[in-house]
């Protein structure tokens, strides 16, 4: 499917499951399922050449649920601290499955503490009892009005024929993983899911941030 535009862009207008998404989690703030109550954000465009977007979120910093302490990357399920298998039935705001198969594969649920309107969490397959700073490993989604830098930085070739290059002109050095359009998507998950559990058999922390973006040539 195609991402959706800018405002003011072709097809800028949120597709249906934006819609359902957006006013599933309007609902669960009316109905006061959050930390707190998420307002206007202060934001701002930094200067200077990587023109970071900044936003002023206190409660973020004050009212969330204190993080887990992690001391290994392999740490096994610990069924007595928070998971989420524990979330109210309310914060659950879609159930995802591939066609064909049966049971819930990845819930879609509010971030309780959220940085942005729209902020949710992806969690797949729960009940498995995956690890990282809480049960299973999550994925966050948001929605962010602004164009960020990775969208557009240069990229470094490393292995053209797998879609792999390095950016190097953002916050953090960084592999970049690129398809063209769906039927490359598979095989760019599964590249993404070895280097993931290469980095993790080594011991190395990193993060996966998914968001569409320009051809890396050039």
């Amino acid at each position: 499917l195609q991402g959706a535009g800018w405002g003011g862009e072709p097809g800028s207008a949120p597709s249906r499951f934006d819609r359902a998404l957006l006013a599933g989690w309007s609902d669960r703030m009316e109905r006061g399922l959050f930390r707190y109550r998420l307002g206007p954000l202060p934001t701002r465009v930094l200067p200077g050449p990587m023109g970071l977007v900044a936003q002023l979120n206190v409660q973020r910093g004050t009212e969330r649920r204190p993080p887990q302490a992690v001391r290994s990357l392999r740490q096994p399920f610990d069924p007595g601290a928070f998971n989420f298998t524990r979330i109210a039935p309310g914060e659950v705001l879609l159930r995802l499955r591939r066609a064909g198969v049966d049971g819930d594969r990845l819930l879609v649920a509010i971030n309780a503490s959220p940085l942005e309107r729209g902020h949710v969490l992806l969690l797949p397959e729960p009940a498995r009892g995956l690890r990282a700073s809480v049960n299973p490993r999550p994925l966050h989604g948001l929605y962010l009005d602004r164009p960020l830098l990775v969208e557009s930085a240069p990229a470094r070739p490393l292995c053209p024929p797998r879609g792999l290059s390095l950016l190097t002109g953002v916050p953090a050095p960084a592999f970049l993983f690129y398809a063209a359009g769906p039927a490359g998507r598979e095989a760019l998950a599964g590249d993404v899911c070895r280097a993931a559990e290469h980095l993790e058999d080594t011991g190395l922390a990193y993060n996966v941030f998914a968001t569409r973006g320009d051809p890396p040539e050039g």
